[in-house]
């Protein structure tokens, strides 16, 4: 990843991998392509699919990334990309949520162009969710519409412990922006939608299902208690 001549340090027989799943402008990737295509030109690019960090992905994030690395990689003629699951941080999301990413990674090598119908069309075949349920796990941590930020809000709301306050003002803050009492039942009443229809992913729509409501009563019980206790 860093910009460090490689030339001497790197052994004859070794490849490079270059990865990259954060910025968000195909030009940069090309350069740091083009610099690491130097020393190796047959570079492989890792890009990734955001499920580590919480128990809720980031796919937004993952279809932006995505967009303007494997344009890159098609531009520069890198022939082998490959996309990560990173479990950082406790590796508390399914697994299979991944599967948005994978399919869009898929979409990029074996089509002559993106289509982003064709990719939609293909996520909602492969896994029984269309694009727009995939997105309902995103917005257990991004409030804002079409939100590619990364963020644990549900983490550190499901984890804090209310006697100890570590994170109360970060939740009263989010509280005093959103409504995320509201915010939570009407998505676990959207993913309790899901579970109902069944499917493959059924226990993945029951794990957020499940998440919401332990969010929509918990997400501020810190905050709740101190002011009763002052009260």
């Amino acid at each position: 990843y860093a910009d460090a001549d490689l030339h001497d340090a790197r052994p004859e027989r070794m490849g490079i991998v270059f990865w990259n799943y954060y910025d968000e402008v195909q030009s940069w990737y090309e350069e740091k392509l083009a610099k690491r295509m130097v020393d190796d030109p047959n570079v492989v690019f890792a890009g990734g699919a955001w499920r580590w960090g919480s128990d809720v992905p980031c796919h937004r994030k993952t279809v932006v990334t995505t967009d303007c690395a494997l344009k890159a990689c098609l531009k520069m003629n890198v022939r082998n990309v490959f996309t990560t699951l990173w479990g950082d941080d406790g590796s508390e999301a399914p697994a299979e949520t991944g599967m948005l990413g994978t399919v869009m990674f898929a979409e990029y090598n074996y089509q002559p162009e993106y289509n982003s119908a064709a990719f939609e069309q293909k996520l909602a075949f492969i896994t029984g969710l269309t694009y727009e349920e995939w997105m309902l796990q995103d917005k257990i941590n991004a409030f804002e519409e079409d939100s590619d930020k990364t963020n644990t809000f549900s983490k550190y709301a499901m984890y804090s412990d209310p006697l100890c306050g570590m994170f109360d003002e970060e939740l009263r803050l989010a509280g005093e922006q959103y409504d995320l009492t509201a915010h939570y039942a009407a998505l676990a009443e959207k993913f309790e939608a899901l579970c109902a229809r069944g499917g493959a992913m059924q226990y993945i729509n029951e794990f957020y299902a499940t998440i919401c409501r332990v969010l929509e009563l918990k997400w501020n019980l810190g905050n709740r208690l101190i002011d009763a206790y002052k009260t």
